[in-house]
This record gives C-alpha cells, sequence and structure tokens, in this order.
C-alpha cells in the first residue's frame, strides 16, 4: 500500500492495475499494455517466477521488477535467472523505488545493493543448487516422471500403476535415477526427491 501510494501520487509514473495473485495478473494482459510489472516472488496461486516466465514469452516489451521479502533460496535463484529490469527486498522498497524506477525508464537494469549482498553471502548454496539442476536435466523423460511421483511419495505399485508399466521396469527407472544422480538406495532417493520439489517441477 505504501509504494502504491508513492508511485500514484509521482509525477512520472502511474499504476494501472494492481492484483492479488500471479493469475489475476496474467489475465489482466488481454486487456492492458504495462511497460512495468511489479511482481511479488511469493504471490499466491500463480508465484512471481512462474508470472514472470508468462510475462516474457507473451508480453516481452513489458519490464520485470520484484519486490520481495527473503524468499526460499530456490525461488529467489530462479527469479535471478530472468534477467529481470528490478529487484528489491521489501524492507528497501520504500527508500530505492524512485531510484528502480527512474533506472529502468532508461533502459537500465537496477538491483538492490541488499539483493546483491544476499546473492554474494549464498554463493555456495547457489552452487548446490545448480548442481541439482545439472543431475536431474541428465534424466530421461520417463525417469524425471517416476523422480516427480517419487517426490509424492508413490510407491513403486503405485508409480507402475500411474505409468501403465511393470514393477521391474519403474525398478528400473529408480536405479537409473539413482546413478545418475549419484545417491544410493529407495530411502535416499526419497529424501533427494522431498528436498528438491521445485526444481524437479521445473523438469517435467
Amino acid at each position: 500500500m505504501g509504494l502504491s501510494s508513492f508511485v500514484s501520487n509521482h509525477p512520472k509514473y502511474e499504476i494501472i492495475s494492481s492484483v492479488n495473485n500471479g493469475k489475476e495478473c496474467i489475465e489482466l494482459f488481454t486487456e492492458n499494455i504495462y511497460d512495468l510489472a511489479i511482481l511479488d516472488i511469493e504471490m499466491p496461486i500463480l508465484n512471481g517466477v512462474e508470472t514472470a516466465r508468462w510475462i516474457k514469452a507473451n508480453s516481452p516489451h513489458t519490464n520485470i521488477m520484484f519486490i520481495t521479502s527473503h524468499a526460499s533460496l530456490h525461488d529467489f535463484y530462479q527469479a535471478l535467472q530472468l534477467d529481470v529490469a528490478g529487484f528489491l527486498f521489501k524492507e528497501n522498497a520504500m527508500e530505492e523505488i524512485e531510484t528502480a524506477l527512474n533506472r529502468i525508464a532508461k533502459g537500465q537494469q537496477y538491483i538492490s545493493p541488499k539483493c546483491n549482498h544476499f546473492v554474494v553471502q549464498q554463493q555456495e548454496n547457489i552452487a548446490k543448487i545448480k548442481e541439482i539442476e545439472k543431475k536431474i536435466a541428465t534424466l530421461s523423460k520417463k525417469e524425471r516422471e517416476v523422480l516427480f511421483h517419487i517426490m509424492q511419495r508413490k510407491t513403486t505399485v503405485e508409480i507402475a500403476d500411474e505409468l501403465c508399466n511393470s514393477y521391474k521396469t519403474i525398478e528400473n527407472h529408480r536405479s537409473n535415477i539413482c546413478r545418475k544422480i549419484e545417491i544410493e538406495g529407495n530411502n535416499n532417493l526419497l529424501v533427494f526427491a522431498l528436498a528438491n520439489k521445485e526444481t524437479i517441477k521445473l523438469f517435467l
């Protein structure tokens, strides 16, 4: 509300629309053309990262700025990969919003110093996420499907029924997944799947 009030009262900028979630945001693009979309990474129904991907694909002229609290590192990392026009943390947004808008209006990028500092602090963890993505990328389409079902805590029998495969085929897929992502045993595979849900979903 504070940001909306500031932007609405600024002589150079106008708020055309305001929404409560990513789904509503996308629906508005059928009615209006936007210079800038300001998205929260953790929006309900459709989060900021998913919404931003849609905007980039369907309205490439629209700039995107993320404004967020310290989201999960995975979501934060995925947001960074989109190379958006701006990135602010909520706690510093009122101090930086005018600078960010002015930079973006000139065709420049504005990443808050606080965001840059956070990224530097998380380099080791970001490297781990990249390594996990690299491993999942080596899986075949069917293996990714099996991993997705494992993530949902389904047994081999349940996965076989779901995918219309034999028990032995699913067990072979499990074995291949373990080999490719370099872990041993079904229990460790389940732990891996549960710990990396968001990354696994990206590869479906």
